[in-house]
């Protein structure tokens, strides 16, 4: 009886609430274990893909808006001409493997810089010219590989050279393939720096750093969702348009800096679930089951406590 009474005693934890404590630790750590797990592994995906898509529309980018203003071309095997003109300009794979895969290099008489291309990620591109002996048209398709692992992400393009002449032809020459020799009396467009392209100034300036894991949450949410649509176009453009200067008062201000912080909390959040779109209705699922079983605990123990 005095066990009972002991046990029973309401001054403090009862054995009911001790053992209701550990079985909602033993399922909010198994859920919180499983749900990590999987919004992890989906978020790593969708980055991946993210970086993938980012440096492809990069590229592509810089191919049209270089070859496009070419009056000569010659699609070459892994030698290229060395002797460069001021006219003169090579973009080429960096291929250390041998399988094609690697860094994309620009080259011109006074520089050479890679394009994209860095760690774990390596591209190829696929050049061909149109059928006809007179054709003014390369096709090009860049490939993706990521820890050597070819993905099934691709971009296939055509550019038409409207600076060649009538009587200059696009020079393909068999072997093995890695690079475009071209000339172009236009000025070059600028080597692309994704990571000045990339910038949320806000969220930059609230978080410390532009490779905060939810700075690039927000990153990739622009992106994947707000670049795709003409409202959220419009949006990104008003973005750019304005957020550099308040970013500058919010970075130098702690207080604004905090606040920022707490405002954007929710927009990560939900960023970070339409990201991992289907992983992320697991996510809100199991949430919402910890918020009612959190909500109903007190009962539970309760109800519990009254038939002992």
């Amino acid at each position: 009886m005095k066990i009972y009474k002991y046990f029973k005693n309401e001054s403090g934890i009862t054995l009911v609430e001790f053992l209701v404590t550990l079985g909602v630790i033993g399922i909010v750590g198994g859920l919180g274990t499983m749900v990590y797990i999987q919004a992890n592994n989906a978020f790593d995906a969708a980055e991946q893909k993210w970086q993938v898509q980012t440096d492809m529309r990069i590229l592509a980018n810089f191919l049209n808006s270089n070859l496009r203003n070419a009056y000569g071309v010659d699609i070459s095997p892994d030698g290229f001409v060395g002797n460069f003109t001021d006219q003169d300009r090579y973009i080429y794979i960096n291929d250390n493997n041998g399988d094609g895969f690697g860094e994309v290099i620009y080259k011109d008489e006074n520089l050479e810089k890679r394009i994209i291309g860095q760690n774990e990620f390596k591209y190829k591109i696929d050049w061909t010219k149109e059928a006809g002996d007179k054709s003014k048209v390369i096709r090009y398709i860049i490939r993706s590989m990521y820890n050597d692992e070819e993905l099934n992400y691709s971009v296939d393009s055509k550019i038409f050279l409207s600076n060649m002449a009538k009587n200059n032809e696009i020079s393909e020459i068999n072997g093995s393939i890695n690079g475009i020799y071209f000339k172009s009396s236009a000025e070059g467009t600028p080597l692309p720096n994704s990571q000045v392209n990339t910038f949320c100034f806000i969220a930059t300036a609230a978080y410390g750093s532009p490779f905060n894991p939810a700075v690039k949450t927000l990153r990739m949410f622009r992106d994947l969702y707000l670049s795709k649509y003409k409202l959220g176009q419009k949006f990104i453009a008003l973005y750019y348009k304005y957020s550099p200067s308040y970013a500058k008062i919010i970075s130098s201000n702690l207080f604004l800096k905090s606040i920022t912080n707490i405002l954007l909390m929710p927009l990560v959040f939900l960023s970070f679930l339409l990201i991992i779109k289907e992983t992320g209705l697991i996510v809100l699922f199991y949430l919402i089951l910890l918020i009612i079983f959190a909500w109903k605990n007190k009962f539970l123990v309760k109800a519990l406590n009254n038939k002992i």
